[in-house]
């Protein structure tokens, strides 16, 4: 399958904790969306049935920040993604969350897509797959 690394430099906001006035919240959101609408375009990532999503924070001090607020942190970016048209929306049927991780460096995100296989894989609360059951 197909991948792609696309890098931020900055932080984008985690908007849930941010307490920023509607218009920089709605500034900041339009920024991360374009910008990465931009990366998607540049780096001529074509339409994809589903993704994978896999993060990279960069930050000078490890063990700060919590997952949660990091996933938060992509929202507008994938929303950036589907913008792009590279998936039809960001739901479940198209988008899989990969893994969200921490390293030391200059304030920064690597954001990894991988193209995955459709059709998505369901897990059922009883451990039987949906291909399992039919």
């Amino acid at each position: 399958m197909r991948q792609w690394a696309l890098r931020f430099q900055g932080m984008p906001p985690n908007l849930m904790n941010a307490r920023l006035r509607v218009r920089d919240r709605i500034r900041a959101v339009r920024h991360w969306r374009e910008l990465a609408g931009l990366e998607v375009r540049a780096f001529g990532i074509p339409r994809l049935a589903r993704i994978r999503i896999s993060a990279t924070f960069y930050r000078r001090n490890l063990g700060v920040a919590d997952e949660d607020g990091d996933r938060c942190r992509l929202k507008m970016l994938v929303d950036g993604i589907v913008a792009a048209g590279v998936i039809p929306n960001d739901t479940r049927a198209f988008v899989e969350w990969g893994e969200v991780s921490e390293a030391r460096g200059a304030p920064g995100l690597e954001l990894v897509i991988e193209e995955v296989d459709w059709p998505p894989r369901i897990k059922m609360l009883d451990g039987i797959t949906d291909e399992d059951s039919v």
